[in-house]
């Protein structure tokens, strides 16, 4: 079984080995955070400053029912006018109002709010939180943001009314929905298309690489006087191309010197071995008596000693 695997994952690691299958995997995995990440970072950016704008809406109406409470709580139109008109004629972005005594009596409330919210759960979340903010869903499946908060009436009196207002926050789900499609739609697109644009940016920035590599594999000891152009290479490998051809520059005159001192030998040996064998030709060519041997050899002894320091290269 163990084999088995290994045989499957043998190409893998074969492309893992490769230089371009690396930088487009890293500038893949790389996008891929990046893209991630921002996104990610918007989408937390959006929620807040969606809640931010229903909770300073929602200050907003909270503070003007509360002013009108504690300065004119007699203005029956007034808080009539704010509560049950200002909603009715809004078109998307809809809120609803309810003002309660301090037995949960509703004293007024913004038409068409009891087809939209279960008011007996709100009533029922202003007894037991009677200060809190709160998502519920509606009747009809929408989203609302609820708060609850107390209002003294009049500026003398001790008692308390209590203000709930609703705010319809569908749109803002609908909205924050629709970009985690976008976002998924994105990063699938970006697991597609970014190791391929990975790869053709890896392979065009190796590519000076594989000239060098073919320079240097067309370079051998009968052809040393070629060398890597650095024109037009980045930086790193203009520097790496200047060091390699510093190299063949440094094996070229090594070269040069062994061709020079193999000719130079050979033309020094040539003479003493010529004279060698000449001499032994001529001492061979008859019978001779060994004192004439002897003549011969001590005749070509100097001549050996010239052949051993060619040999040895001593001047």
């Amino acid at each position: 079984m163990s084999w088995k695997l290994s045989a499957r994952l043998a190409p893998l690691s074969h492309y893992w080995e490769t230089l371009a299958f690396r930088l487009a995997a890293g500038y893949a995995l790389g996008g891929l955070a990046f893209i991630v990440l921002a996104t990610a970072g918007l989408y937390l950016v959006l929620v807040r400053e969606l809640e931010k704008s229903t909770a300073l809406f929602i200050g907003d109406k909270l503070n003007v029912v509360r002013t009108l409470l504690r300065d004119r709580p007699a203005d029956w139109s007034a808080l009539r006018e704010e509560i049950e008109l200002e909603s009715s004629a809004r078109q998307y972005e809809r809120f609803y109002i309810r003002l309660l005594d301090e037995r949960n009596t509703p004293l007024l409330t913004t038409p068409g709010m009891a087809e939209q919210l279960d008011l007996a759960g709100l009533t029922t979340e202003a007894r037991s939180r009677p200060q809190a903010t709160f998502e519920s869903i509606g009747k009809h499946g929408q989203a609302f943001r609820v708060a609850t908060a107390l209002a003294p009436v009049g500026p003398t009196s001790g008692s308390k009314d209590v203000i709930q207002i609703a705010v319809d926050i569908s749109q803002e789900k609908e909205l924050l929905a629709g970009y985690r499609r976008w976002f998924w739609t994105i990063l699938l697109a970006a697991c597609a298309f970014l190791p391929l644009i990975g790869y053709r940016i890896a392979r065009r920035g190796i590519r000076p690489v594989e000239e060098m590599a073919a320079t240097a594999r067309r370079i051998s000891s009968m052809n040393l006087r070629e060398r890597i152009r650095p024109e037009g290479y980045p930086f790193e490998l203009a520097a790496l191309a200047a060091t390699f051809n510093k190299m063949l520059d440094g094996l070229e005159d090594s070269f040069e010197r062994i061709s020079r001192f193999s000719a130079d030998i050979a033309h020094d040996l040539r003479t003493p071995v010529n004279n060698i064998r000449g001499e032994a030709e001529v001492a061979l060519a008859r019978v001779r008596t060994v004192d004439e041997y002897r003549e011969v050899v001590a005749i070509s002894r100097p001549r050996r000693k010239s052949f051993g320091a060619c040999a040895s290269g001593e001047d």
